[in-house]
């Protein structure tokens, strides 16, 4: 236990000592700005799940019902969507109901900008509660 104690203390008085002298410079020393990053398919759906998965991690532990709003134009992009939703479900206890039973809407849309985002709106109070976008890169 001695030993723990002095070894903190040795640490504790050694990082004081190793600022350099003078003052801090000015403005920020680290940019905190995300960087705008292009995202392949892959790679989109990983972002969005890791983003979702958390959200509802964080709000819904219990669970919610769920209504999905998928394009239906657009299958590629659905059935995306659903692998989102159903790899979320086997972290968080969601539900996918019908509308009338869902106090949450899942939308997700691809704009022409290659942009996908997905959003969660709280049927209620038609309030956003959660959305992402991920750019997805131009094939080369």
């Amino acid at each position: 236990m001695r030993r723990i104690l002095l070894l903190t203390c040795i640490m504790l008085l050694a990082g004081c000592h190793s600022l350099p002298p003078g003052n801090a410079p000015d403005g920020p020393i680290v940019d905190a700005k995300i960087p705008n990053r292009e995202h392949s398919w892959q790679s989109a759906e990983n972002y969005l799940l890791t983003s979702l998965s958390i959200f509802c991690l964080q709000n819904f532990p219990e669970g919610a019902d769920i209504y999905t709003d998928f394009p239906c134009n657009d299958s590629f992009l659905g059935i995306r969507s659903r692998m989102i939703l159903y790899a979320a479900c086997n972290t968080v206890p969601l539900r996918v109901v019908r509308r009338a039973d869902a106090v949450y809407c899942l939308k997700s849309k691809f704009d022409k900008d290659k942009v996908w985002s997905m959003s969660l709106t709280e049927l209620k109070t038609e309030k956003n509660v959660w959305q992402a976008k991920a750019k997805i890169q131009e094939k080369k």
